[in-house]
C-alpha cells in the first residue's frame, strides 16, 4: 500500500503500510500496527510515511521566517503507539535551512533525541547515522513500552510551564503576574522573588523561551525557580538579598505549535527589541509585553541589576555560552565556571534583547546560551544537569554581584 503524506497547520495525517499517523484530532488506520501522532501541544513532524514494516522514512517541519531570510527546522516531537518490543528506525531528510541568510546545518553523528514512555524521565537515544551530503539523519531504537514520546531534545512544554506556574501561586516564597498576551491570547507571565521586603533589593530579570523549541534554557529557569520556591537556607538568603522576576515563556505560541525558533506568526522575538522610527510597526506583542515592564522600573527611579536572556545551543554546538556587549559578563562566566562549564563571549548584536537593555539603559545584559546536547566530550546532559545548572546559576549571580560591589 502506497502512502499519502499531508503537512497542513501542524497536522500531520499519513496512512501506509498499517502506519496511521494522526494530527489536529483526527484518527484514520483503526486497524494500523503503529500509530505516529503529533496532535498535542509542542508536536511536530513534517511529512511522513513508512517505507518497511520498521522503518519511517519523512522529514522535520520547515518553518520560514516571515521576512522569507529564514529558515528553521531542528525541532521535532512525536508520540508513537504499538511499539512494544520492535526496534524501529526513523529517517529524516532535508536536515538543512536557512540562518540570518545562510546555510544551517545543526544534525551532526553526535545529535542525540531523546524517548520517553512517560513524559517525565528521559534517555538519549544513541544508535543514530549522520550523512552530511545527503543531509539525512538516522536514528534507531528498541522500545519496550507501547506508546513512547520522541523529541529531538528534552521538551518543556506548555503543560511544564503551567505546573510551574501553580508552584509558585502555590508557595509563600513567590507572586505571579500576568504581563500581556501572545499574539493568540496566551499569557506571558512572569514569577517574581524577594519582593515582599526593602523596595532597594537590586533586581535580577531572567527570561526564557523567546525562541520555541530552545528547551534547555528553560529547563536551566525551572531549575532557578523550582531552588527559589525552596526552603533551603541560600534560596532563602537570595530571596532576601534580591528581587528575581523570571518570565518562563516569552513565545507560547511558537512552543504551543511545534515551531523551530519562531513564533506562530513566524516572527523571531529576539529581534524586536527596539524602539519603533516613525512609520515602523511596533515591535511584537510578547516583547512588548516584557519590554514594558522593563521601561516601568527605570520610569518610576528603578535599575535592573542583571538582565539574562535564556536560550539554547543545538546540539551541534557543544558548548554552553554567555554572551553579552564588550564581554562585561566575563566575571559572571567566571563565578559559573565554578559550578558548570560555560564559555564568556564578546557578542552584540541589534534589536536583540541584550542590546536593548545595554544601549538603553547602560545595563548588565546578556544571554545565556545552554547546549542541548554536551560540552565537548562530556557525557549528554540530563534534566537533572539543566536543573543543577539553574541552582548553581542564581548561587553564582550572588557571588558575582557581592564581588561587583567590592
Amino acid at each position: 500500500m502506497s502512502g499519502v503524506a499531508d503537512w497542513r497547520f501542524g497536522a500531520l495525517l499519513w496512512v501506509g503500510f498499517g502506519l496511521a499517523v494522526t494530527g489536529g484530532g483526527l484518527s484514520v488506520g483503526v486497524e494500523a500496527e503503529v500509530t505516529v501522532r503529533t496532535d498535542f501541544p509542542c508536536g511536530s513532524l513534517g511529512s511522513f510515511k513508512q517505507t518497511a514494516p520498521d522503518r519511517f522514512v519523512g522529514s522535520t517541519a520547515h518553518w520560514i521566517k516571515q521576512d522569507r531570510v529564514g529558515d528553521q527546522y531542528y525541532w521535532f516531537y512525536f508520540r508513537i503507539d504499538g511499539a512494544a518490543n520492535r526496534a524501529l528506525t526513523f529517517e529524516l531528510n532535508h536536515i538543512e535551512g536557512v540562518y540570518r541568510g545562510n546555510a544551517h546545518f545543526v544534525y551532526t553523528p553526535r545529535t542525540h533525541p531523546v524517548v520517553s514512555y512517560d513524559k517525565q524521565s528521559w534517555q538519549r537515544i544513541t544508535d543514530v547515522t549522520y550523512d552530511a551530503d545527503a543531509r539525512r539523519f538516522t536514528f534507531r531504537h528498541a522500545f519496550r513500552q507501547g506508546t513512547a514520546w520522541v523529541a529531538y531534545a528534552h521538551p518543556f512544554t506548555l503543560d511544564q510551564n503551567a505546573s510551574l506556574i501553580r508552584d509558585a501561586e502555590a508557595t509563600p516564597h513567590a507572586s505571579v503576574s500576568e504581563l500581556g498576551r501572545s499574539v493568540e491570547g496566551r499569557a506571558i507571565q512572569m514569577i517574581s522573588f524577594g519582593t515582599d521586603g526593602a523596595a532597594d533589593r537590586p533586581i535580577v530579570l531572567i527570561n526564557a523561551l523567546q525562541h520555541s523549541g530552545e528547551n534547555g534554557g528553560a529547563l536551566v529557569m525551572e531549575g532557578l525557580c523550582r531552588f527559589l520556591f525552596s526552603d533551603e537556607a541560600e534560596a532563602e538568603a537570595l530571596r532576601q538579598a534580591y528581587a528575581f522576576h523570571v518570565v518562563p515563556m516569552m513565545n507560547p505560541d511558537g512552543q504551543f505549535h511545534g515551531v523551530s525558533r519562531y513564533t506562530w506568526a513566524m516572527v523571531d522575538l529576539n529581534t524586536q527589541w527596539y524602539t519603533p522610527a516613525p512609520g515602523e510597526p511596533e515591535p511584537a506583542v510578547e516583547v512588548l509585553a516584557v519590554k514594558r515592564w522593563i521601561d516601568a522600573v527605570y520610569q518610576d527611579g528603578g535599575k535592573i541589576a542583571l538582565w539574562l536572556d535564556l536560550h539554547s545551543n543545538t546540539q551541534r554546538a557543544e558548548r554552553n555560552a554567555l554572551q553579552s556587549p564588550d564581554n562585561i559578563l566575563k566575571p559572571l562566566a567566571d563565578h559559573i565556571n565554578q559550578h558548570w562549564p560555560i564559555i564568556p563571549r564578546d557578542r552584540n548584536k541589534t534589536r536583540s534583547a541584550r542590546d536593548y537593555g545595554y544601549n538603553t539603559y547602560q545595563m548588565m545584559a546578556g544571554n545565556v546560551e545552554i547546549s542541548q546536547s554536551r560540552m565537548g566530550d562530556s557525557t549528554d546532559f540530563t534534566i537533572a544537569d539543566y536543573h543543577r545548572f539553574g541552582r548553581t546559576l542564581a548561587l553564582s549571580i550572588d557571588a558575582w554581584h557581592r564581588e561587583l560591589q567590592h
